[in-house]
Formats: structure tokens, sequence, C-alpha cells
């Protein structure tokens, strides 16, 4: 008797490893498809607004340029006094230049003699996107980013999100002027 459960467990066993071994041979040739719909699956989670993210195993790309703002953002009182203007490196692309501007908060400063001007609407000194709102995690500058309008002869072309620590996150964007955050000030 217990050799005939012996035998059973082990035909069990060698079956379910053949039958392992053959899933793994369908799913690698239905890989870009069972992809596909994982991705499609995790988008369909994503926040109201947000860009696709692409898999790419351990290594996820999300791209936010172009993204518009559709939440509110949210800026309390304590940042609002403890963080006053930012540095922004401003890069004219046209001219070849880079040049470093001290922006006040809620501000707007010309961009050298060139028509255009950037004003910075939010400063967010620990960046986060909360289920209802867009806001600061803390008032220390762990994750640093603000919101810019940039204007040509006072009507907007380009705003979004310039993210210090990381750029590839920016949704601002513009073909004649990329911005970089160098740093918060505090006065």
């Amino acid at each position: 008797m217990f050799r005939n459960i012996l035998l059973i467990f082990m035909v069990t066993v060698l079956f379910a490893g053949g039958c392992s071994a053959e899933g793994e041979k369908t799913a690698k040739k239905e890989s870009p498809a069972a992809t596909e719909k994982m991705q499609a699956k995790e988008s369909s989670r994503l926040p109201e607004g947000h860009p696709a993210i692409k898999s790419g195993g351990m290594n996820m790309m999300v791209k936010h340029g172009g993204m518009k703002t559709q939440r509110q953002v949210v800026v309390s009182d304590e940042i609002k006094a403890k963080w006053k203007s930012v540095q922004l490196e401003v890069t004219d692309r046209k001219l070849n230049t880079k040049d470093v501007l001290k922006v006040d908060i809620g501000k707007e400063v010309e961009v050298g003699k060139t028509g255009y001007s950037i004003k910075v609407e939010a400063f967010l000194p620990d960046y986060a996107v909360f289920s209802d709102h867009i806001g600061s995690r803390s008032t220390e500058p762990n994750n640093p980013a603000v919101l810019v309008e940039l204007f040509k002869d006072d009507e907007s072309v380009a705003k979004g999100w310039v993210f210090k620590n990381f750029p590839t996150f920016n949704s601002y964007q513009h073909e004649r002027f990329a911005l970089s955050l160098v740093a918060p000030a505090k006065k």
C-alpha cells in the first residue's frame, strides 16, 4: 500500500513538473501579448490623467512629459512660510545659453530680453501625489519639485512640473527653453 501511494506521489510530482515546464514554454511564446495584457491591467489602476507605465522587468519607466496637472495643488502655510524662492537653470536652445534665475514663488521673471517670462506657481519640497491632490509629504527637500509656467508676451505657452532629483519626470516641455530646478531657497 505504501509503495502504491509513493508511486502515485512520484507520478504526480513528475506530471506537475512537466506541466510547469510546458507552461513556461507557452508563457515565453505568449510573452509580448501577456506583457501587453498586464500593462493594460496595471494602467487601468492608475490615477486619472497619469501616463501609462511601460514595464521592463525591474526597471519601470514612467514618462511624465506632456502630462497635465489634473489634481488640485495643495501647499501648506508651513511650507509657504519656510520656502520663498527657487533657483532655476534656464537653457535657451535657440541662443545656446544657460542662465540661473532666482524666482520668488508666486512671481514672474523675464528670461533675458527674449520676450519670455517664467512664473513659479508652487514649490513642493517633498512632492507626492495623494488620492485627491498633489502636495508635500514634509517640509524637507526630499523630492523637490516646482510648478512653472512659461509666457510669451503674456500668453501661456508651456506649463508643468520640474523635479530636481528626477528630471525625466518633468511634465514641463518647451521646444526652446529647458528648465532645471537647481535649488530651493528659504529666503
